[in-house]
């Protein structure tokens, strides 16, 4: 992914994303891909629905310097491999290192939904399959939805699930 190809390339028609000849097929896209726009040098803006409340949008600006291509190249190689059990990416690192801007650059690239779920202490093992509802369609009751991890795993297009703070010991034992 060259700067000078962030400006000529028309990225709505385009198939695959390509780094460094690793290539990754792109989505058609839909209301949860991040959205960006290219402007300057290296420089993008994402927006996105708000993970926690889909009425709002969020923005951002992400720099692709050498160190976030790498990353982006080797994400790239290891979800393109042909071998099923490569679906699963794991970025560890301290809070606030960029391991989500970096999933959102990549679904924002490569037109892939983005399907996020925030781990808690009270989570339960349902939580990971419902999510419990209050209000929908004017009703003034609970219910329950298909949980992010769900649809996640039946797009498609191969959806990009983030399962933020799985690794709190509480939420170790839900998994």
């Amino acid at each position: 992914l060259r700067t000078n190809f962030l400006k000529i390339g028309k990225w709505v028609k385009r198939e695959f994303l390509v780094i460094d000849g690793y290539a990754l097929k792109c989505g058609r896209g839909g209301p949860r891909t991040p959205q960006f726009q290219h402007l300057k040098d290296d420089l993008i803006l994402i927006t996105m629905v708000h993970p926690n409340n889909p009425q709002k949008q969020i923005s951002f600006r992400a720099k692709l310097t050498p160190q976030v291509l790498e990353y982006l190249k080797s994400m790239i190689l290891w979800l393109s491999s042909s071998n099923p059990s490569n679906n699963n990416i794991a970025l560890i690192g301290p809070a606030g290192s960029g391991k989500n801007l970096l999933a959102y650059v990549l679904c924002a690239l490569a037109r892939r939904n983005l399907y996020q779920m925030s781990f808690h202490a009270d989570m339960t093992e349902d939580d990971l399959l419902f999510r419990t509802t209050f209000g929908q369609e004017g009703k003034l009751e609970t219910g329950k939805q298909i949980s992010e991890n769900l649809e996640a795993a039946d797009d498609p297009e191969g959806g990009i699930a983030i399962a933020d703070e799985y690794n709190k010991p509480r939420n170790i034992q839900v998994l």
